[in-house]
């Protein structure tokens, strides 16, 4: 009873790390990366963006498949009483972090340091401005 207890707290916390890259990743892709680079493209205020939606969209599929698989190797090898655990851990995650994952301060800025190649200089400060006003931050 102890060890079963102990192997769900496990699988629990294993599964809050696992999300942490393979959830989040796509979720900021999705949340914060798409649309600002939407929205500096209808400005005219970032160059290149057809490679970096690619980036986007890679980031996407990658941990589609990766998930996908990862789901698929549980449900067929991991004994049906931690699906439970994983379920409620992913839950947990997804209500935690469903707003890190969103449109804050930081990763607006972590965009912006990140693409910052790809928006002219004179317009490094404007954009920050811009996007901090039009998502109201």
């Amino acid at each position: 009873m102890f060890l079963d207890f102990l192997l769900f707290a496990v699988s629990m916390v294993f599964t809050q790390i696992y999300c942490s890259f393979a959830i989040a990743t796509p979720l900021i892709c999705i949340r914060v990366g798409i649309p600002i680079t939407k929205l500096l493209q209808k400005n005219n205020l970032i160059h290149d963006t057809n490679g970096l939606m690619k980036q986007y969209t890679f980031c996407i599929v990658f941990w589609v498949i990766i998930n996908s698989i990862v789901a698929f190797l549980v449900l067929r090898y991991v004994p049906s009483f931690y699906h439970y655990a994983i379920l409620l851990s992913l839950i947990l995650f997804l209500v935690r972090s469903f707003r890190e994952t969103g449109l804050t301060p930081t990763n607006i800025n972590e965009y912006l340091e990140n693409n910052s190649c790809l928006i002219p200089d004179e317009y490094i400060e404007s954009v920050s401005e811009y996007l901090y006003h039009h998502f109201s931050i």
